[in-house]
């Protein structure tokens, strides 16, 4: 399961990391919660969930975990600040239009 590699650095087998992710998805739990309760840094389970996260989950699940989230909250974030550019744009030629040469 954990192996010390050298100082304070662990080794995790493969099967450990990929259950580690499974509970993640599984369980709807935020990383954080599920690392400190694997005693594993959450970065560290992060990582796995990104690794083997889409492997484990099923299609009809709803709601996966925090990592799916946030992305979806960074692409709507990204889509707002787009709009409102377009939206600029649009009001700036517009304007641009109706003024007399």
């Amino acid at each position: 399961m954990v192996e010390k590699k050298r100082r304070g650095q662990r080794s995790y087998t493969e099967e450990f990391k990929r259950e580690a992710a499974q509970r993640v998805v599984a369980s709807g739990e935020p990383v954080k919660v599920c690392a400190r309760k694997l005693d594993i840094p959450p970065t560290t389970l992060d990582r796995w969930v990104k690794r083997f996260g889409k492997a484990l989950a099923k299609p009809s699940t709803a709601g996966g975990g925090g990592s799916d989230a946030a992305a979806l909250e960074r692409r709507v974030a990204e889509l707002e600040e787009e709009n409102a550019f377009l939206g600029r744009m649009v009001d700036y030629l517009l304007g641009k239009i109706r003024e007399p040469h």
